[in-house]
């Protein structure tokens, strides 16, 4: 399960076709001010300390029955967005994704994206986020 990050806005576009959001939900979610050793090491930061936002939805997708995701040094989104993540956007030369809805408000900005695929048999029953410190029920 290695990660992978979004550096372009063809791989947010590819990334948004490779999943059925409208059947897919979120199971979990939390956010921490604490970087990662697999953060990408060129993350355009504003200088505010800013939230990390991890996500893992059950997806409807032929890749895996889950998908983890890091909104890296988030700076703006929705309650209804975090329960019903989609990745229709952009994504501008310093990487930084803006993710807009059919109206082309914000529902999501951070300055990184990253994301994997997870077999249902590495999400057992329990702590997912355990590694975070908190322990979230999957």
């Amino acid at each position: 399960m290695s990660w992978h990050t979004i550096e372009s806005q063809d791989e947010l576009d590819a990334l948004n076709k490779r999943v059925c959001w409208e059947d897919s939900e979120t199971v979990v979610y939390f956010a921490t001010a604490r970087n990662e050793d697999y953060f990408p090491s060129d993350v355009s930061r504003s200088g505010y300390i800013l939230k990390n936002v991890h996500v893992l939805c059950r997806i409807c997708s032929q890749e895996a029955g889950y998908l983890e995701m890091v909104w890296i040094h988030c700076d703006w989104f929705t309650s209804h967005f975090l329960d019903h993540p989609y990745m229709s956007g952009r994504v501008d030369s310093l990487k930084r994704v803006e993710v807009l809805d059919a109206q082309r408000s914000t529902q999501m900005r951070c300055a990184r994206v990253i994301y994997r695929f997870v077999a249902e048999a590495d999400v057992t029953e329990g702590s997912y986020y355990v590694h975070s410190g908190i322990e979230n029920e999957v």
